[in-house]
């Protein structure tokens, strides 16, 4: 969902307007990035609480957040869980970060999964049989990026097979 949501709000902005980092690499390419990125409008970097703790890596995010600031950019960053203050060596970025607006990402509940994979099933000009997808719930991975692979793997063999997404085509495909 993190990762959904800074996504989508780089695709709202204007061309070459907003950036999308994800910080799940290796810290010297992270340092890099963060070192090297230009002014804009909107900077979205992911999972920011995977290296919070570290010097190296807090430093060029103060960098970072100042550089923004400075150019009266935006930045919106992602994290697991909300960091505490202990966590932070730079006192100073820990003031700024924990001093910023917080959004809570809840998951979602069995109704919603469901509508929302049924909805990206329809986009790709499925119907799914609303069974099909009760059965998928309680049997398959219920991340909405696993959810989202396995529509993936249905649609192109539902595709091939020339079939829709029924209960016995999608158990036959997912059990077999």
């Amino acid at each position: 969902g993190k990762t959904h949501l800074l996504l989508a709000a780089v695709a709202e902005c204007a061309p070459d307007a907003g950036r999308y980092l994800a910080l799940d690499r290796p810290l010297p390419e992270c340092l890099g990035l963060l070192q090297a990125q230009p002014a804009v409008r909107l900077l979205c970097l992911d999972d920011v609480d995977r290296r919070i703790g570290l010097r190296e890596f807090e430093l060029a995010l103060f960098d970072c957040f100042n550089r923004s600031r400075d150019q009266q950019g935006t930045l919106l960053l992602s994290a697991r869980a909300r960091p505490s203050a202990e966590q932070f060596t730079l006192p100073d970025l820990a003031s700024r970060l924990l001093g910023a607006t917080v959004c809570l990402l809840k998951p979602l509940t069995d109704a919603e999964l469901a509508s929302a994979w049924t909805a990206r099933a329809r986009q790709r000009g499925l119907e799914p049989d609303p069974a099909a997808v009760k059965w998928l719930l309680r049997h398959q991975p219920r991340d909405f990026k696993s959810l989202i692979g396995t529509l993936d793997r249905l649609d192109n063999a539902a595709l091939a097979a020339r079939r829709r997404l029924s209960l016995p085509f999608v158990r036959e495909l997912l059990q077999g």
